[in-house]
């Protein structure tokens, strides 16, 4: 959820439209407006249990984005699946095998974010607007392939961020939810970053939100 400055009524939005709603907030602080204060949920990689996610964010009326590579995980969701998630959440793209994109050639890096974009839009016939950076691996080149290929932003994975990011795409991250290990076994791990728990004063120590805590 998010809400706007000065207290008004709370509202939830998928990314799709946060990413709007932060275009209309660096446009409108330039202009001396009231800023707008969004609040965004993503989810990476296509994991076959994601319809559990968006289960939880469904019962308390939250919305996230959820970051698909076509050629990853095993087991990933399905395509029947995919679609079934867009009918309640954003898809965002993720490129097709998840690498480094700055360890790779750029044309391979271009190719990898273009084709991910036109394999969702074709699944879905919609348009794919959000990427996201297999493991916030990005430099000035893979960020304008992104823009060329024709996305409205995209996320990073760079923690601790609560203020307003440089550019659409860069946007941060604050609260990153994660596997401990390269396997992805183990218990999941919350970081929560110590600028938040200012803003939260009830949260000591710290707990994730409701949301987060049922999912583990």
């Amino acid at each position: 959820t998010g809400c706007r400055a000065g207290g008004s009524r709370p509202f939830v939005r998928n990314e799709q439209l946060q990413l709007r709603d932060a275009l209309v907030d660096w446009s409108s602080q330039e202009r001396g407006i009231d800023a707008i204060f969004v609040v965004t949920t993503s989810w990476d990689d296509g994991h076959s249990l994601d319809l559990r996610i968006a289960d939880l964010l469904d019962e308390h009326d939250l919305k996230g984005t959820f970051y698909i590579p076509r050629d990853y995980l095993k087991p990933r969701l399905t395509d029947r699946k995919i679609m079934e998630l867009s009918r309640r959440h954003e898809i965002g793209a993720h490129t097709i095998t998840h690498p480094m994109l700055r360890e790779i050639p750029l044309f391979e890096a271009e190719r990898e974010i273009s084709e991910s974009k036109l394999w969702l839009e074709t699944l879905l016939d919609s348009e794919i607007q959000m990427f996201c950076y297999p493991h916030g691996s990005h430099d000035e080149s893979i960020t304008n392939a992104v823009r060329r290929a024709g996305f409205r932003g995209a996320r990073t994975t760079k923690r601790f961020c609560i203020t307003r990011p440089p550019s659409p795409y860069e946007m941060n991250t604050t609260v990153h939810l994660y596997p401990p290990t390269p396997t992805g076994r183990g218990w999941l791990a919350l970081s929560w970053p110590p600028p938040v728990l200012g803003l939260l004063p009830s949260l000591h120590p710290p707990r994730p939100p409701p949301l987060l805590r049922d999912y583990l």
